[in-house]
């Protein structure tokens, strides 16, 4: 056969290197791609974005992603400490946990290209914990967070393992249920109670609100789907069958005793529209009065109440008076405030007061302010309560009954009404509706309830509430 055509090279193709083609890496390679957290030394190591697989820490070590700025500062993203699956940190800027899926061998993160920084992953050794810093672990992981009273109750000596723990969660368990709801309601952002201007921390809307405590909402007014009226009913309370009240009228010199104010009559040209009977009492300056004489037949314990327009925005929209019965003071402060206008009339706090058989005298004096409301009258007794029910479900208990708030005379009791327009919240300000307002559609008009958007309030009344 003929030579081969090639002959041997006289030399290799290339010279041999000097040194290894790269330096050890600090963990072992690996086929999957398995990030290992770095050596407990502070060194860390920068990550590329994307779905990445990461080894769980040591049983001794804490392990964390971070996303590092510009400026050297280290944003929390996820973190894996004592051999645990990796996590959320703590911080707005941490992967979600539908961002992490973990297995047997590795967890899953996602990370997510950023606009500014880089991620990198560090180990620290962690130091031996205490019993009572397990025991906080503990309660941050399984309550809404550890107190004092309750790490010290778990520190009974010993060491907190598996055992306490369990014996922890059952203790938990066999306690009666309560309510977080309930409980943030009652300590965190709480509605201001006074009668100013200032605040307005109490509409659903605002800024840090978590709740509303009036009756009706924007969706009591139609039916979503169907767009139709949705109907509200008044029932009178049966409990409250036998429950009577007597009105003292504030109309002349006949019906009660006054000093500076005016006796505003029905005839005259600058009274206020709304009033019942024929006028009301314009409260005047600093120490007027105004008393009305009641008589009853033996000694009870009654509620009263006022029927009252206050339309000044001044006082910070208060114009308390001292209530006094048979010149003892039951009240050294009761408030009358704004009620949005000189015709808007509504009722003061009812106040249970004590009267003897025979004549006695309630009395209201101006003192703290140079002005008063007006008092239509003086309602000894109540109504009977009326069980608001929106679509058959009880939405309210009005339990002064309910009026229109500028006309007289309106019984309410078992009409069925629908709101021509939305209800107004309770906006906690003299100018944007302080009560709140519910506009009904009864007999062909529109009417303002007097009670305005009512505060939910079922107390002694709750077995009207669904079970």
């Amino acid at each position: 056969t003929a030579a081969p055509t090639n002959v041997p090279t006289s030399n290799p193709t290339a010279s041999p290197t000097d040194n290894p083609t790269s330096s050890p890496t600090n963990n072992p390679t690996n086929a999957d791609e398995t990030v290992y957290c770095p050596t407990e030394d502070g060194t860390s190591v920068t990550l590329t974005s994307g779905m990445k697989s990461f080894a769980r820490s040591t049983t001794t070590s804490f392990c964390g992603i971070f996303i590092e700025l510009e400026s050297g500062d280290l944003i929390p993203y996820a973190r894996s400490y004592s051999a645990n699956d990796w996590e959320p940190s703590p911080g707005p800027k941490a992967v979600p946990y539908s961002g992490i899926v973990c297995g047997d061998i590795a967890c899953t993160v996602d990370l997510p290209p950023q606009s500014s920084g880089s991620y990198v992953i560090m180990t620290k050794p962690t130091s031996t914990l205490a019993d009572k810093d397990k025991i906080a672990r503990f309660l941050e992981m399984t309550s809404f967070g550890p107190m004092f009273s309750e790490i010290a109750s778990l520190d009974v000596g010993g060491s907190f393992g598996e055992n306490e723990r369990a014996a922890a969660v059952r203790a938990q368990m066999d306690l009666p249920k309560s309510s977080h709801r309930e409980y943030f309601r009652r300590n965190s952002n709480p509605k201001w109670d006074a009668t100013t201007q200032n605040a307005r921390s109490d509409h659903p809307c605002d800024p840090n609100s978590r709740w509303r405590d009036y009756a009706y909402i924007r969706h009591d007014r139609r039916d979503t789907i169907t767009s139709t009226d949705i109907y509200t009913t008044f029932e009178q309370a049966p409990e409250d069958s036998n429950s009577t009240f007597t009105i003292y009228q504030a109309d002349s010199e006949d019906d009660v005793t006054v000093n500076t104010g005016t006796l505003v009559g029905a005839n005259d040209t600058d009274a206020n529209a709304g009033f019942s009977g024929d006028g009301y009492y314009d409260m005047g300056g600093y120490d007027d009065y105004i008393q009305f004489n009641i008589s009853v037949v033996e000694n009870v314990e009654v509620p009263i109440s006022f029927r009252y327009a206050q339309g000044s925005s001044s006082y910070n929209g208060n114009r308390p008076c001292v209530l006094s019965v048979n010149e003892d003071i039951v009240r050294d402060v009761y408030d009358f405030p704004f009620s949005d206008s000189w015709s808007y009339w509504i009722y003061s706090e009812m106040v249970t007061v004590s009267l003897t058989a025979g004549i006695n005298t309630i009395k209201l004096l101006v003192r703290d302010q140079n002005n008063g409301p007006n008092i239509d009258f003086l309602r000894v007794g109540k109504p009977p309560a009326l069980l608001m029910k929106t679509n058959g479900w009880l939405r309210h208990v009005a339990k002064n009954g309910v009026g229109i708030v500028n006309e007289w005379g309106f019984d309410f009791t078992d009409e069925t009404v629908y709101f021509p327009s939305y209800p107004n919240a309770i906006e906690g300000d003299l100018y944007r509706y302080p009560y709140g307002r519910l506009r009904v559609n009864v007999t062909g008009a529109t009417r303002e309830l007097d009670i305005g958007n009512p505060k939910l309030d079922f107390e002694g009344y709750e077995s009207h509430l669904p079970l």
